[in-house]
């Protein structure tokens, strides 16, 4: 489970504005960098993301997001989907765009389902 300061809850795993990226863009990897394979990421309460995976993990691992997936077909880019709940827009050219706020690349480590 992983927590998040939400500026405009609920967080959710936006696909129409960037393609639908492999886990959403999340990737859980052990110390040795082996990938843990990933069953579902979900929002839950609105401001955190669980992520199961499909082993049983006894160590310490890292959750990346959006450093190891690419669905724009990026050189060396990777993309993820989280998104805040933002209805803000700006008009560009005559049609508004909305203004969500968009989860930054990270990774951090976490130790029995814990962030």
């Amino acid at each position: 489970l992983v927590n998040f300061e939400v500026p405009f809850s609920p967080l959710h795993l936006n696909t129409s504005i960037l393609p639908k990226t492999e886990n959403y863009g999340f990737c859980v990897k052990k110390g040795n960098g082996d990938i843990v394979p990933i069953s579902s990421v979900s929002i839950k309460n609105g401001t955190s993301v669980l992520i199961e995976c499909g082993e049983v993990i006894s160590e310490a691992v890292f959750v990346r997001y959006a450093l190891d997936y690419d669905s724009l077909n990026l050189k060396g880019g990777a993309t993820g989907n989280l998104f805040d709940s933002c209805k803000e827009t700006v008009l560009i050219n005559g049609i508004d765009k909305p203004m969500f706020y968009i989860c930054p690349h990270f990774e951090i480590s976490a130790y029995n389902g814990a962030v």
